[in-house]
């Protein structure tokens, strides 16, 4: 029969308060440790998830827009299509708005910027860009809308897909 060893203590545990036996200690010591350990690791979860929730506000959700082609010209005209907007997140001092061919994406269609004070659309010609013209059928094209803050960083972005023509 070997001899069983006994492990050693953790670090020193301040159980005096509390009238223990010397074993009791021990015990009571790596429980408290085990508790301490668990507590932390729960705690750093929490925040994680705090910390992730934070980050992804509700304005990334909500900002919302949509687009008509409306008044738009075939073929490469260069006033915008009317866009309306909903949610835009508080501090936007900026739209930047981009639109792309999803059936030809490397081709450059540009965009523009505008300066946001809680308009709920933006009216035919706001920006100029140069506007669709699908060498054959229906292409689908995407706006992409950013809002910016008075230093340029992004608050919130959304898209919204249609076909032209």
């Amino acid at each position: 029969m070997g001899k069983r060893s006994e492990a050693p203590p953790l670090a020193p545990c301040y159980l005096d308060a509390i009238l223990l036996t010397d074993a009791s200690k021990d015990i009571g010591c790596h429980l408290v440790v085990s508790i301490m350990i668990g507590w932390g690791i729960v705690m750093r979860g929490l925040m994680a998830i705090a910390l992730l929730l934070a980050s992804g506000s509700a304005a990334m959700a909500d900002m919302k827009v949509s687009f008509d082609w409306g008044p738009t010209k075939k073929c490469f005209d260069s006033k915008s299509p009317p866009i309306s907007l909903s949610g835009v997140p508080a501090g936007t001092k900026a739209l930047d708005i981009r639109m792309k061919d999803m059936d030809v994406p490397d081709y450059n269609h540009g965009g523009g910027k505008v300066d946001f004070s809680g308009q709920k659309s933006l009216a035919y010609g706001a920006f100029s860009y140069t506007g669709p013209c699908p060498p054959s059928g229906k292409h689908k094209y995407r706006f992409t809308v950013k809002a910016l803050d008075s230093g340029g960083k992004t608050l919130a972005t959304a898209t919204a897909d249609k076909m032209f023509p």
